[in-house]
């Protein structure tokens, strides 16, 4: 293996990610500018989920100081800060976690004066999110970024509950990557190499070697041909008989006339395979809805010169599918894994890439022309290969997303018995904080304030509702809210913060599909609920799409909704899995607190299914392990497979003098105590002395092709622990000290899915 073909640095540090989004989604991240208005909680929150994967840049826009309230929940600010700037200091501390990402901070003048001076240039950003804004200062700013087309995504708290409403003009779905996709084989309507290659297998002239490797694609699209053939047909089997007939013909094809007599009874596994994946390959090759959708799109029937890139690719794809693809999308270029021979797969493989290849290049013919046309095409834009290739390789899943602007969320319908009934509490409110500047139960002097703040706010329900009998579910809801106060509770700041930012790498890489409009989630109950605003008149009508339940839904006073299920077609899955986050504090933390052990016992009692333990500002030290001193003279490597270990005793003019340990399999173990694991390469000592010994630096790279597989199939990691002459003053961590703390979150958590973040 080349050094060139090695991971750089980048590459270990943001390696899970890269196998979610890949280096150009990566690149898009790196490159986005994001605004944040309020360092509050949720704020600091969203930040640090975006912060940590390494977002270009940030700036907050905050002019309040720190308060002691901050200190309660925020972990980006320390008592010590209190009545300094917010913007300043959380700033300070998200840079920290990742010196790759810039950060800025505006605390002069107010959000609310820069929207009247009209001079802060917003469209520098990719996105801007609001954390707990007020609703008059966010309908003028929701306003201005509309008319700009800059995406808004407005996260709030407010006790248990929590919501996350996306605004956004025009958003464009590249790589949508749904869960279960169809291969694009195209049995009905066949490449012609691939009709080829299929006609060049004969089933009476197979040897027996053959037969038993033979790809169960064409095994499959030879039983077609028999199939239409014995029933004069052109299409696929449909119906159960039809199909029956078909597995009947199959079964045929995989007798072999060179079997001996012990192997009429033994199960082939490609044929087994092809009648395995009948519904998932015998299946009509035609357009999806979504595509059809924006083929029929205005902005693609009428281009002009400021009409985006993406459209410009969208009738690029509709003059193929007119013409050369004779009413298809260009060819997806994937075959999937099947039972056959290496020689076998890779010719599949190389007709479906080669037949994508072809389509991806007239596609880009017709997206130039379309560009030159138009007087787009530039030295910008020259180079939009890999673009196209993206694209075509997702056409059946492109998608455009179109919100609804907040200016049309005035009113809302009255629902109860409902996590909607919660979103309608929120939007009371915000209206009660707009007649008294503060929110209801907030700043509270006595308990009867308390009354008269729930009294206020049950009036205005009843002013804005369209029924003025409240039921005792929604009275309920509105005293909950009232006793919130508005608080912060950091759990569930980190749980919509963490969504948020999901959603807000979403819009920014144009990958997976984010939120359409509104989500709900009820703390109080783990539940979540996504609103669709679909109609706005005097009132809008909202459509929640739930995760399942047991529970009864109500009846409302509506129209029917007519819904059309197509139950060969599947979007995607939106999937919400509520964790608890335990975060190290003197509170609970059994040096300090007299009350650590009910804690944690009950914490055991919860019987959590995810569980993360989580070590943040302004107590990290409490949760992080002991560290030994420096050794002072051995220096040890310790990587995964297929990544490179270096090492090093060019300090102070040394060299590699003593191998002490070397393992590649599962060896575990810090250094000075590493120890072999149940698979281990027995040379791997000798190969590290033969490339290291009497060397300054050596480098080797933990492969198969080097150490061998010991075994098979397992994740293996190289450890070497070695020794300088003359000694180098190398400094290593010992972590075999565990704080008691995490000692306690493990005992409680024992046997359930655990997550530890340093």
């Amino acid at each position: 293996m080349s050094k060139s073909s090695a991971p750089d640095t980048k590459q270990i540090q943001y390696d899970r990610q890269l196998r979610l989004w890949g280096d150009h989604g990566q690149n898009a991240l790196e490159s986005a500018r994001v605004c944040l208005i309020g360092a509050n909680t949720l704020g600091t929150e969203i930040l640090k989920a975006l912060v940590l994967p390494g977002l270009g840049s940030f700036t907050i826009i905050d002019h309040q100081l720190v308060t002691l309230a901050d200190c309660g929940s925020n972990f980006f600010v320390h008592p010590s800060k209190i009545d300094k700037s917010r913007a300043r200091i959380t700033c300070e501390f998200l840079t920290q976690l990742n010196p790759d990402v810039r950060g800025t901070y505006i605390d002069k003048p107010s959000i609310d004066d820069l929207l009247k001076q009209n001079t802060f240039n917003f469209s520098q950003f990719n996105i801007v999110i609001t954390a707990n804004l007020p609703m008059q200062t966010l309908s003028i700013l929701a306003n201005h970024l509309w008319t700009l087309k800059i995406p808004l995504i407005i996260a709030r708290t407010y006790g248990f509950i929590g919501t996350i409403r996306l605004q956004v003009f025009e958003h464009y779905i590249i790589e949508a990557h749904p869960d279960d996709t169809i291969p694009d084989l195209r049995l009905d309507r066949p490449l012609i190499t691939f009709l080829n290659y299929c006609n060049s297998f004969n089933f009476d002239c197979l040897t027996r070697e053959e037969h038993l490797h033979l790809p169960s694609l064409v095994i499959l699209f030879k039983t077609l041909q028999q199939w239409q053939k014995q029933f004069n047909r052109d299409d696929s089997p449909c119906t159960r008989i039809e199909k029956d007939e078909f597995k009947k013909l199959l079964e045929k094809f995989s007798h072999h006339s060179a079997y001996d007599i012990h192997d009429h009874n033994k199960s082939l596994e490609n044929f087994d395979e092809a009648k395995r994946t009948i519904p998932s390959r015998l299946i009509k090759t035609n357009l999806s809805s979504t595509i059809k959708e924006l083929f029929q799109d205005q902005s693609c029937l009428e281009l002009t010169s400021q009409t985006d890139i993406f459209w410009f690719i969208i009738h690029a794809l509709k003059l193929f599918t007119e013409n050369e693809g004779q009413g298809l999308l260009p060819v997806r270029g994937e075959v999937p894994d099947m039972i056959t021979n290496t020689n076998s797969y890779v010719k599949l493989v190389e007709i479906y890439q080669e037949q994508a290849k072809k389509d991806c290049e007239i596609v880009h013919n017709y997206l130039c022309d379309l560009l030159k046309k138009y007087n787009r095409l530039s030295n910008h834009n020259l180079n939009l290969h890999h673009l196209v290739q993206i694209y075509c390789k997702n056409a059946s899943f492109l998608k455009v997303l179109r919100t609804t602007a907040i200016k049309n969320e005035d009113d809302l319908i009255d629902k109860t018995e409902s996590d909607l009934s919660w979103y309608i509490g929120l939007h009371l409110c915000d209206i009660f904080y707009e007649k008294f500047h503060r929110y209801p139960g907030e700043c509270l002097l006595d308990e009867k304030q308390f009354d008269i703040d729930l009294d206020d706010l049950k009036q205005i329900s009843k002013q804005q509702s369209s029924k003025h009998i409240m039921s005792n579910n929604k009275q309920d809801i509105l005293e909950e809210l009232c006793r919130y106060g508005a608080s912060e509770l950091h759990s569930i700041a980190a749980f919509i913060g963490g969504c948020c930012a999901q959603e807000i790498i979403k819009l920014i890489t144009h990958q997976y599909v984010p939120i359409d409009n509104t989500l709900i989630y009820n703390g109080i109950q783990q539940s979540t609920i996504l609103l669709l605003c679909c109609l706005t008149l005097k009132f809008v009508n909202l459509l929640s799409i739930r995760e399942p339940d047991n529970r009864q839904h109500n009846q409302t006073n509506a129209d029917p909704i007519v819904i059309e299920v197509n139950w060969t077609a599947h979007d995607y899955n939106l999937h919400t899995i509520p964790s608890l986050q335990l975060v190290t504090n003197p509170l609970v933390s059994r040096q300090f607190s007299p009350v650590s052990k009910e804690i944690f016992a009950n914490l055991k009692q919860l019987n959590a299914e995810y569980a993360r333990y989580a070590v943040w500002f302004p107590y990290p030290k409490l949760a992080v392990a002991e560290l030994d001193p420096p050794s002072g003279l051995l220096q040890c490597g310790n990587v995964g497979e297929n990544y490179p270990l270096h090492l090093s005793c060019e300090r102070n003019g040394g060299v590699i003098s003593q191998i002490d340990f070397a393992s590649y399999g599962t060896a575990t173990g810090a250094c000075g105590q590493m120890k072999q694991g149940s698979c281990h390469a027995e040379n791997s000592s000798s190969i590290v002395q033969r490339i290291c010994i009497g060397q300054k630096s050596c480098t080797i790279i933990a492969i198969n092709d080097i150490f061998g597989d010991p075994c098979y199939g397992t994740l293996k990691r190289l450890l070497v622990q070695m020794e300088c002459n003359p000694p180098q003053n190398n400094t290593y961590w010992n972590f075999t000290y565990m704080d008691p703390m995490l000692e306690d979150f493990l005992d409680a958590t024992a046997g359930h899915s655990r997550i530890i973040s340093f």
